[in-house]
């Protein structure tokens, strides 16, 4: 009898290991209703787990001794799988920064940065903010208040996607946590309306649907080089590993490790093997700048964008435009919609500098989508949320519908 419980009580523990864990997911590929189904039945089974546990060791003091050994093992295998499948994630491997983060000038970034490092860049009302990959991949979450306006930026490593919302909804604050990756994309949980969120197409997992989604701002992925010529006062996310804290010494060779198997072009297999769908359009870890609009998907090869280097096209209804200056590697997507005529823009080849014109007004546009000679001076496009340098097979895994242009 107290053997029976004591496996029953390791049984639930593993269970909820199996299916929530990050690392049972490389050889383990659960179902999408098992992961909603565990995770909010989570705290019960480690209650019932721990009751059974408990009832164990009383059946062992009172009616039926065993090897007290054997107890002790369970027992440590017990907690060992409740804390992997519930509290080592956010709490040890990627524990979000939900309050005061560290921003350095571009002076100090300088010296910590090497001009090829990519960076995450938003903007916002003015303030310009960079938050280094290298540094980001450890809390994958950051809240902070940019241009007077709650912003959490997000960012999942093995899908190589970065996406920014305001943090803010229904008059309450967002408190994210790091859970999982489903399908090698980052999962969330919102502790104050009790939703689990998938971060890619913000998908809610488990929990009330919300009202409406957050404000999603645009996010561009980009050397630190032309970010910071780009935004000469730009404020910058520090946050590398300490080499004196263990936990930061382990944690970053654990994801030194994933990235050398995620980003291997030898070869086509994920560091997780939990995607779907594989697209063979495209290798599948080569980068594409994606776009979604009322359910509609389109995707862009960097290759196509810098043969093109200005795209003018429609996704759904809404006219965009798929800028790319491969010379200081910087792309980004703007609505073509200004001033409520749609325009139709073309590069100008003879500039020194990336500037490229609308063939309506004949104003000419910078990089950063102002208006900087022509009729439109001083006015500026819409930058559109997208997907920037994603990864193509979780971007085609998430969205099948996707049409790919490309070289």
């Amino acid at each position: 009898m107290v053997l029976l419980l004591a496996f029953l009580a390791l049984l639930l523990a593993f269970v909820a290991f199996m299916t929530l864990g990050d690392a049972p997911q490389m050889v383990f590929k659960p179902p999408g209703w098992l992961v909603r189904m565990v995770f909010q039945s989570r705290f019960v089974l480690i209650g019932l787990s721990m009751l059974l546990y408990l009832s164990a060791i009383i059946i062992h003091l009172i009616i039926v001794p065993i090897n007290i050994v054997v107890l002790v093992v369970i027992g440590v295998l017990l907690v060992t799988l409740i804390f992997g499948a519930v509290f080592a994630v956010p709490r040890l491997l990627f524990p979000a920064i939900q309050r005061s983060p560290i921003w350095i000038s571009r002076e100090q970034a300088t010296t910590e940065l090497a001009p090829d490092d990519f960076v995450l860049g938003i903007e916002v009302h003015g303030d310009a903010r960079a938050y280094p990959t290298k540094w980001i991949m450890r809390p994958h979450i950051v809240c902070d208040s940019i241009g007077g306006e709650a912003v959490t930026m997000t960012y999942c490593m093995l899908s190589n996607l970065g996406k920014a919302f305001h943090t803010e909804i229904d008059g309450k604050n967002m408190q994210l946590e790091v859970v999982m990756q489903l399908e090698n994309n980052l999962v969330y949980y919102d502790r104050i309306r009790k939703q689990l969120i998938q971060q890619i197409n913000g998908a809610v997992l488990a929990g009330k649907e919300a009202r409406q989604p957050p404000t999603e701002y645009s996010t561009r992925s980009m050397p630190w080089s032309a970010w910071s010529t780009l935004y000469p006062t730009t404020r910058v996310f520090y946050n590398p590993p300490q080499p004196s804290r263990l936990s930061d010494r382990l944690v970053e060779k654990l994801l030194a490790v994933l990235m050398r198997a995620q980003y291997n072009m030898q070869t086509s297999r994920p560091a997780f093997p939990t995607i779907k769908h594989f697209d063979a359009r495209m290798h599948p870890k080569r980068s594409v700048i994606g776009v979604e609009h009322n359910g509609k998907h389109k995707a862009y090869s960097l290759e196509y964008l810098a043969s093109q280097r200005v795209v003018n096209d429609v996704v759904d209804d809404l006219p965009v435009v798929a800028i790319y200056d491969s010379t200081h590697d910087i792309v980004d997507v703007f609505e073509r919609t200004h001033n409520g005529a749609v325009l139709t823009f073309h590069p100008i080849s003879t500039s020194p500098d990336f500037v490229w014109q609308d063939e309506e007004s004949q104003s000419l546009w910078n990089i950063k989508g102002e208006a900087i000679a022509g009729p439109s001076q001083g006015q500026r496009l819409h930058s559109y949320p997208h997907a920037s340098r994603v990864l193509w097979m979780v971007w085609s895994n998430f969205f099948p519908d996707t049409q790919l242009a490309q070289r």
